[in-house]
């Protein structure tokens, strides 16, 4: 009878600790994809700040014609 009882007591604690190292690496993977997503942004940010720059030049260039 204790087999019985223990048999869903250790598939039960194998689930908890497999679902607990599924979390750790999808944390791990958010983490991952927040710091690349900071990055895409600051690029983003650089490059919208080089075409106003580019922008300005080729209007200033068209002016000075």
């Amino acid at each position: 009878m204790d087999s019985l009882i223990e048999a869903p007591k250790y598939l039960f604690q194998a689930e908890c600790e497999e679902l607990s190292v599924r979390a750790d690496n999808l944390r791990a993977e958010n983490s991952s994809l927040r710091a690349e997503l900071e990055r895409i942004k600051k690029e983003y940010e650089a490059l919208l700040s080089h075409n106003a720059s580019l922008k300005v030049a080729e209007l200033m260039h068209f002016l000075s014609i």
